[in-house]
């Protein structure tokens, strides 16, 4: 024994993406507590997609009412459940600055190509599956996909 040192030594979790540290005490003989909510420690990288949609009324084809669709995709391009809706650019800017950290630089960068009516993404680091609930989405979703 360390004069009365615990001995610590870090494991890796193979499963994790990138490399999880925990702790583990030889002295012991056993992972902490809490090993079983490692993953809930652990990053989340997804993709949102977002999209300017267009719906037309066939009774008047002049009338046109356009909305953004918000899609979030896992590391494997699988979306965490259907796409949502919402009135507009804005409101997709809003939720992804408070709920996954985008930038306004971000959002200003690609504004115009959503105007255009393309498909723009932004990489997102999400802290848990809390993050993606409060994005409106499923975070089991992506697989049962």
């Amino acid at each position: 024994m360390n004069r009365g040192q615990s001995r610590i030594r870090s494991v890796g979790v193979p499963e994790a993406r990138g490399r999880a540290v925990i702790p583990f005490n030889e002295e012991v003989g056993h992972l902490p507590a809490d090993f079983k909510d490692w993953k809930a420690h652990m990053s989340i990288t997804a993709t949102a997609v977002v999209k300017k949609e267009t719906k037309v009324d066939p009774k008047k084809p002049q009338d046109k009412v356009h909305y953004a669709s918000l899609s979030v995709l896992n590391e494997d391009g699988k979306e965490y459940g259907l796409p949502r809706y919402l009135g507009e650019f804005r409101d997709v800017a809003v939720l992804l600055k408070r709920e996954a950290g985008v930038t306004h630089e971000q959002l200003h960068e690609r504004f115009a190509a959503y105007e255009r009516g393309e498909e723009i993404s932004f990489p997102l680091t999400l802290e848990s599956d809390e993050a993606i609930k409060n994005l409106g989405f499923d975070p089991t979703g992506a697989a049962d996909s």
